[in-house]
């Protein structure tokens, strides 16, 4: 007997102690339907309570009405602020601060549940005519819910953590330096050390070091072959089998294989190349994976679903040495799981193409689903060739508001980075950096470099400190990863490279070269235009 059919079996008994010590926390169980998931428009209410040692003025919600993986800005997301109101003696409610959400719903989304660094609800499925009441107490790092349908949001929170805990039980791993390099550093070695020593007299993890292709094919295979289906995970959903419709628990079930294939998935892009042991890895993957079912309802594309599809593409790609068509996307997923993969992977790859209208055009010719094709659409007028750059504003280093519209008659190459970001720092050294030297006395060309960086005062001692940047070019700042720029363009992978001609218009996005006199030959190119 399968360890997961154990479970199944095992559900009905957890979940009928489950619901009796639960009637007066979450409710009689979930009174959704199947239906709903697919169902009508309809208002979802979210009430809630907070607890904490100092009184929390706003909480934060962030809706996704419809949702494509981390896909940048599309398609958009709504952030919803609620300001709280303290707590009444005759609700139960004294020591706390309550706060509500009404959320006009179509169809079902996700959301997540927020107040500054801290996250309660993360993209948490809702549907129409949703009602629930989330009780947070920080002081005791407790999150519950009640309410008719809370039963379906508790299974959610407690599958998040099931998934969050398998996560924090695995060894972290470090890649990517040499055995010589990393003994070298004497600093290194003494923390390494230190961790090490923790490690013998306590529970903490230590870190596994993989040097050489050996060590990285031994780790990719173990990946390979773990059993998606010896995960805490299942245990959560089996418990919850009998309490949450047919409907939930199917979410349920492709939310927990989408958080457990697509870091195997990342894993085998990062680590696998065209060669004869990558292959055979490679084979072996991909056997194992035929047995694992995909959603073929858009009711069931859960979050991680698709992150996994492309990430498998992606390394498909690598070890094979040649793209997966259009055409095998749709005849590998279906309709409408294959129009999924396709608008991720244009969107998250136009800026590596030479032609991204070609990407474009080619994508537009077989993805069905109409706000896909709304979408990929919409984004591929953005990035079209002779397209306007938007008139959008950003604070320089002196907070002055500044638009590149004010440098038309010149031509204007933007650099997208963040600190701490390392191939940001490597183009600025070995590219852009030496073709800003060389052409810096050139008026009609201005370089501009846009900062994501949340903390101004990390940016301007970046800016000082000269490694992804100069003081003598146009420094700016968006202030964070959310702003209207960079979902504009689906901005996420950095660095990223824009080129606008003298009219201020769109001449090339991404693919850049890193070779600096190649980049200075495409600069002039759009000077003699």
């Amino acid at each position: 007997m399968s360890k997961y059919l154990w479970i199944l079996l095992l559900a009905g008994v957890w979940g009928e102690g489950y619901a009796q010590e639960g009637d007066e926390l979450i409710g009689d169980g979930d009174t959704g339907t199947a239906q709903a998931e697919t169902g009508s428009a309809g208002t979802a209410v979210i009430y809630g309570e907070i607890e904490s040692v100092e009184p929390v003025d706003t909480m934060k919600l962030v809706l996704w009405r419809r949702y494509l993986g981390n896909a940048g800005g599309f398609p958009s997301v709504e952030r919803l602020p609620s300001r709280t109101e303290k707590g009444n003696l005759f609700n139960r409610t004294i020591a706390s601060r309550t706060f509500s959400f009404h959320l006009d719903l179509d169809r079902p989304g996700y959301f997540s549940l927020y107040q500054d660094a801290y996250t309660f609800c993360d993209r948490m499925k809702i549907r129409p005519g949703d009602s629930v009441f989330i009780h947070i107490d920080t002081k005791r790092a407790l999150v519950r819910f009640t309410g008719p349908n809370a039963i379906r949001f508790q299974a959610q929170y407690d599958l998040a953590r099931a998934i969050d805990a398998e996560k924090k039980s695995r060894d972290p791993v470090m890649t990517g330096m040499d055995r010589e390099t990393f003994l070298s550093e004497e600093k290194t070695q003494k923390v390494y050390q230190k961790a090490r020593e923790a490690a013998k007299e306590s529970m903490l993890p230590l870190m596994r070091m993989i040097f050489n292709d050996q060590q990285k094919y031994q780790y990719l295979e173990e990946w390979v072959d773990r059993d998606p289906y010896n995960h805490r995970g299942w245990e959560v959903i089996a418990m919850y089998r009998p309490l949450v419709d047919e409907s939930g628990i199917r979410s349920m079930e492709f939310r927990l294989l989408g958080e457990i294939l697509q870091p195997m998935a990342q894993f085998l892009y990062l680590g696998l190349n065209g060669n004869k042991e990558s292959k055979r890895i490679w084979d072996t993957y991909t056997d194992r994976m035929e047995a694992i079912p995909l959603p073929d309802d858009i009711s069931y594309i859960e979050p991680g679903i698709i992150d996994f599809l492309y990430r498998s593409i992606q390394a498909y790609q690598k070890v094979n040495g040649k793209n997966v068509s259009f055409e095998e996307m749709i005849h590998r997923y279906g309709t409408p799981l294959g129009d999924y993969a396709i608008a991720y992977y244009v969107i998250r790859q136009y800026k590596h193409q030479e032609n991204p209208d070609s990407l474009f055009s080619r994508a537009l010719e077989f993805i069905q689903t109409s706000w896909l094709r709304t979408g990929v659409q919409q984004m591929a007028s953005r990035i079209k060739t002779g397209t306007p750059f938007p008139d959008i504003s950003l604070k320089n280093a002196d907070g002055k508001e500044v638009r590149l519209s004010e440098f038309q008659g010149k031509a204007v190459l933007i650099d997208f980075w963040y600190t701490g970001c390392g191939a940001c720092l490597k183009y600025y050294r070995e590219t852009l950096g030496p073709v800003e030297e060389r052409m810096r006395e050139e008026d009609e060309v201005v370089f501009a470099s846009i900062s994501s960086d949340r903390n101004r005062e990390v940016w301007l001692r970046s800016i000082q400190e000269g490694k992804y940047t100069s003081p003598d070019l146009l420094n700016l700042a968006t202030g964070g990863f959310d702003h209207p720029l960079l979902k504009y363009y689906g901005i996420r992978a950095y660095p990223t490279q824009m080129l606008l001609d003298r009219e201020g218009k769109i001449y090339q996005i991404g693919n850049f070269p890193k070779d600096p006199r190649e980049l200075e030959a495409l600069i002039r190119e759009v000077l003699k235009k």
